[in-house]
């Protein structure tokens, strides 16, 4: 347990460190013109080398320059803030406590906005290599932020087909982790524990058991 309040921990100070404010340059020049950048290299009665949004390096003379101010950086906005999304998402064990579980899944849905999402999931799974698992599922998630990266919060809840029959049974799936922009895609990255529902029958006595699994897990998905 301290290793998963650890690396929550390491979550949230991350996206804070993230989104904290930073500063850029502001050459305001004498023809009334505003360049914005980050001044690389300034050197008096000579130059001002300003790197530009795109990469590339600018170069302004004093007499060019009325004044050098700074300013707050917008926050890059989140991408697809609404609309249909499809998520593809990496299941991948961990061994926090246990083997848990390797796979695929796909959900499919509408996002309202950034704070909140809804759709169906289905993948295709395996545990310890032993047998295959398709989990079927509603997949509820909220973003908490609306800039370009953000912690969020998943639940997952529905019925996981097996083909070792124990295996099969009622699905819930609470996630948490970090969302962020990736060229025109969004990235997601956390970890889940996984809780299914299993049966032990004995055919021989009639005897069935029924028990719950519990199982850490980490995602890595893309979301288009």
């Amino acid at each position: 347990m301290r290793r998963v309040l650890i690396s929550l921990l390491f979550i949230f100070s991350l996206t804070f460190s993230v989104n904290a404010q930073q500063y850029r340059d502001v050459l305001h020049l004498k023809d009334g013109s505003v360049v914005r950048g980050y001044v690389k290299e300034n050197i008096p009665d000579k130059w001002y080398k300003v790197e530009l949004s795109d990469g590339t390096i600018a170069v302004y003379t004093p007499e060019e320059v009325n004044m050098v101010t700074k300013e707050i950086v917008p926050p890059a906005k989140f991408n697809n803030p609404s609309g249909y999304f499809c998520l593809v998402e990496l299941q991948i064990p961990t061994l926090l406590f246990d083997a848990g579980s390797l796979g695929v899944d796909v959900i499919n849905g509408y996002r309202y906005s950034q704070y909140f999402a809804a759709g169906l999931g289905v993948g295709i799974e395996t545990y310890l290599f032993s047998n295959f698992q398709v989990p079927v599922y509603a997949h509820l998630r909220s973003d908490f932020l609306s800039g370009n990266i953000s912690p969020y919060i998943a639940v997952n809840v529905g019925y996981n087909l097996s083909t070792y029959k124990p295996m099969g049974g009622f699905l819930f799936k609470p996630q948490i982790g970090l969302s962020f922009n990736l060229g025109k895609y969004r990235m997601n990255c956390g970890m889940d524990f996984r809780y299914q529902s299993t049966k032990y029958t004995d055919d021989n006595w009639q005897y069935h058991e029924y028990w719950g699994l519990g199982l850490f897990g980490l995602n890595i998905g893309i979301e288009f």
